[in-house]
């Protein structure tokens, strides 16, 4: 949901992305992203990660609204 709020992530494992989205901690975050990018919810272009499927991206985002 993190991911799809921002839109696109450059660094996932920042402390400031994980402060804002009150997540456990920046390995956590990775470890997360990495099963997510895995099944292919999450792709990574240059280092920025963005849901795969735009209209899941929406839906988690008017979801969470």
């Amino acid at each position: 949901m993190a991911i799809a709020q921002e839109g696109v992530v450059k660094s996932i494992s920042s402390g400031a992305f994980n402060k804002r989205y009150r997540l456990l901690s920046p390995s956590s975050t990775v470890a997360a992203t990495k099963a997510l990018f895995e099944k292919d919810f999450v792709t990574s272009d240059n280092g920025q990660y963005r849901v795969y499927d735009r209209f899941l991206a929406i839906w988690l985002r008017e979801r969470n609204a």
